[in-house]
């Protein structure tokens, strides 16, 4: 609100100085809260202030001066004195009668000017101003002092309106007892003294009933200007025992000068500093507080004050301790606890692995009873089989040794022991690819290849009403197999569905390259992600229940009539498939077909071209050498025969440590080796690399019924060649002598 200055409004230019007219007036200097305090600092611009202070000091006679100014003029002119609208002003004769008054009083009071001068009777009874209700008590005081001191007064108007003035008034001297009046209206400044008031208060009483302890020091000595009632009811020092004091009045020296120091850091940092967990000692024994620090500055940014609010958390430390303790107490029982636990889960889980562990007996022993039953039903269906085949051998035996009839009747004879001879090598491939113990000679084949030339062989032989529908990847589908075992895999495939359709239907066989992802692999064990050859045979057919698929692939299993099948083309199909790297999986319901989907991984190179069928050559009477390396006497004996009888010079070897020590000690040459390939100590893969180091020029071929691995493609192409067991004459004939003729 802006300052209103009382003597710049009312005081003439003929008037003396400022100091004169406040004398005038009655203004008394008061004792005020501790100290001197004058009137005049309310109600002067800083101009007039500073000249009522000077003039102080020099003492002016005052009421001479004015009474001197009195005598030499009547009064204050009156255009002079309206125009003074700061204030009100007003003068009145000893009669109470309105001889001026401004506009600025007319409007504080809300009458005109007319109503004023009108007469004292209607004023008084308006007015409530004591001293202008012409009751004597304000007259007699201007006529003893000659002033009357400023005070507040409440007028109510006509209107019903009040006002809160400050009224101040002083007798004219040489007017015959006039009076001049001051009125300051200060309703406004009364209402934000009294919003500050209630502020203040309502500010005081939140400080007062907080429950930390408020302090306030000053920032030149650091003493207390101001406490709460948390504060004394901490410390136990009423607050007049502690304002105007410092630390040192109340802690030991040590704490104090503790205290000092984070006040002086905080003030000189002008910022917020904690203290956490401080002790103190007050007359309730050691306090444990968490204090804030800080600096109330001015508007030049210098520390006036210090502002301290502390927390006492002894409790609350105590309790945390008390909780650390339990929680101590609680960790080391709980340990126990755990530990009583895992002594009982280790006992459990040894109970646990025990109880597998028989559990894994129980199971191995199961399997070993179910692989004997197994090998019972396999040992059943193979002596079944062969002895119907040795029943025909047996008897056109001895009927060939009583046979009278001629050479044709003895040759029908000698036909069925060979015919008998060929079902059992038969049954015994068949055995060797379900057990994966067949001997492959594995090369890079493009299975689209393969199918193709296989199905134009199906046309020919599954018949008519069979309608054969077959699809081949753009992309050669590569794969390293033994071709004629995967032309055996659709053949058996296509049989199978040939028989699932009596009354015609439609055969499919594709073939896709396929990229296999990891979540195909899990559910496929022995299987692994990436790129693979995929051969998809299906067919229309009667299709399979759960039970029928869970059996297909085992020996000598059948859902024909008995003499329709042995039970052995799809464990073959399993067992190529499985030795050749693959997998295989079925698919079918009851009515809706079945499809088998094939895997095989594939791989990168040229397709080799020895997959072709191989190059038949006339046998002729031979005189070359050969050693010939069979640990089965008969066998032995029989091939030696059979090579002779052809015209071949025969080096006989029981084992490969035999073979060895006759390549040493023979000063002939060895054209060609043949040696069975498994043999007891060193088997014949490895003789044949010691006779390659030995003797670089001797050929080598290897024979046998099985193998624990198949004959790699590099072992073909490096010049070992292969001879399955059984071996027929003019079969081993054509291929040693092939051999022979052909190239180094």
């Amino acid at each position: 609100m802006e300052q209103i200055c009382v003597t710049c409004a009312a005081r003439s230019p003929e008037a003396g100085s400022v100091y004169e007219l406040i004398g005038e007036l009655g203004w008394r200097p008061r004792w005020e809260k501790g100290s001197i305090r004058h009137p005049a600092t309310e109600w002067l611009c800083p101009t007039c202030w500073q000249e009522f202070k000077e003039a102080a000091m020099q003492g002016f006679p005052s009421t001479q001066r004015m009474l001197a100014q009195a005598k030499s003029q009547e009064g204050i002119p009156v255009q002079r004195l309206r125009s003074a609208d700061l204030f009100g002003i007003v003068i009145a004769d000893s009669e109470g009668r309105f001889k001026q008054a401004n506009d600025a009083f007319l409007r504080i009071v809300g009458r005109t000017r007319e109503e004023l001068v009108s007469g004292p009777d209607d004023w008084k009874a308006n007015t409530p101003f004591e001293w202008l209700s012409g009751g004597g008590s304000a007259f007699a005081a201007l006529a003893a002092d000659g002033s009357l001191p400023l005070h507040e007064e409440v007028y109510v108007g006509p209107d019903g309106h009040s006002v809160t003035m400050l009224v101040g008034g002083s007798l004219l001297p040489g007017t015959g007892g006039d009076c001049v009046g001051i009125v300051v209206d200060i309703s406004e400044r009364k209402r934000v003294e009294a919003e500050l008031l209630t502020v203040t208060a309502f500010l005081d009483s939140v400080v007062e009933n907080l429950p930390h302890m408020i302090f306030v020091k000053d920032a030149a000595e650091l003493r207390f200007q101001r406490i709460n009632k948390a504060g004394e009811d901490l410390l136990g020092v009423q607050r007049e025992e502690l304002l105007g004091k410092n630390d040192f009045d109340f802690f030991p020296d040590e704490q104090a000068r503790f205290f000092q120091a984070k006040d002086r850091e905080t003030l000189a940092h002008a910022r917020q500093l904690e203290v956490s967990e401080e002790p103190i000692q007050t007359a309730r024994g050691e306090r444990w507080l968490l204090t804030k620090k800080i600096a109330i500055v001015d508007q030049q940014g210098t520390a006036r004050h210090l502002l301290g609010i502390s927390e006492d958390i002894t409790e609350k430390r105590e309790a945390a301790n008390r909780w650390r303790v339990e929680l101590e107490r609680s960790v080391a029982e709980r340990t126990i606890e755990l530990a009583q636990a895992n002594a009982d889960l280790r006992r459990e889980v040894e109970e646990r692995m025990r109880a597998e562990d028989r559990l894994r007996r129980t199971e191995a022993q199961l399997r070993q009873a179910q692989r004997m039953e197994a090998m019972g039903k396999l040992a059943g269906g193979i002596a079944h089989d062969f002895n119907n085949i040795l029943t025909v051998i047996l008897v056109a035996a001895e009927m060939g040794k009583r046979c009278d009839g001629g050479a044709q009747a003895l040759g029908e004879i000698l036909d069925e022991i060979v015919n008998a001879g060929g079902r059992a090598a038969n049954l015994t491939r068949q055995l060797l690819a379900f057990s994966r113990q067949q001997v492959l000679r594995s090369r890079v084949l493009d299975l689209g290849a393969v199918v193709t030339h296989t199905s134009q062989i199906l046309e020919r032989t599954l018949g008519e009403h069979i309608e054969i529908v077959t699809f081949v990847d753009d992309v050669p589908t590569k794969i390293l197999a033994d071709q004629g075992q995967i032309e055996q895999v659709i053949i058996n495939l296509a049989v199978n569905a040939r028989d699932a359709m009596p009354n015609g239907g439609a055969l499919r066989i594709e073939v896709r390259n396929v990229d296999i992802d990891a979540a195909y692999v899990a559910e496929r064990p022995g299987m692994s992600p990436g790129p693979h050859a995929r051969l998809i045979v299906s067919d229309t057919g009667t299709g399979m229940d759960a039970a029928t698929q869970s059996r297909i692939f085992e020996p000598f299993f059948t859902t024909k009539e008995r003499g329709e099948g042995t039970g052995l083309g799809l464990s073959t199909v399993y067992g190529v498939v499985q030795q050749s790297g693959g997998h295989v999986s079925v698919l079918s319901e009851p009515g809706r077909g079945t499809i088998f989907t094939i895997d095989f991984p594939s791989v990168i190179g040229a397709v080799d071209a020895a997959a072709s069928s191989p190059v038949r050559v006339n046998t002729r009477n031979a005189c070359e050498t050969i050693l010939l390396v069979e640990d089965e006497a008969d066998v032995r004996r029989m091939v030696a025969r059979v090579l002779r009888a052809d015209g071949y010079q025969v080096l006989e070897a029981a084992s490969a440590a035999d073979a060895i020590m006759l390549i040493d000690g023979y000063a002939g040459t060895i054209d060609l080796l043949l040696s069975d390939l498994v043999m007891p100590k060193m088997n014949g893969a490895e003789l044949a690399e010691r006779v390659r180091r030995a003797r670089p020029a001797t050929k080598i071929v290897l024979m046998s019924g099985y193998t624990d691995s198949p004959l790699s493609s590099t072992e073909v192409a490096s010049g070992i060649e292969f001879i399955a067991k059984p071996i027929m004459p003019d079969v081993i004939l054509s291929k040693l002598r092939g051999l022979l003729v052909a190239p180094s």
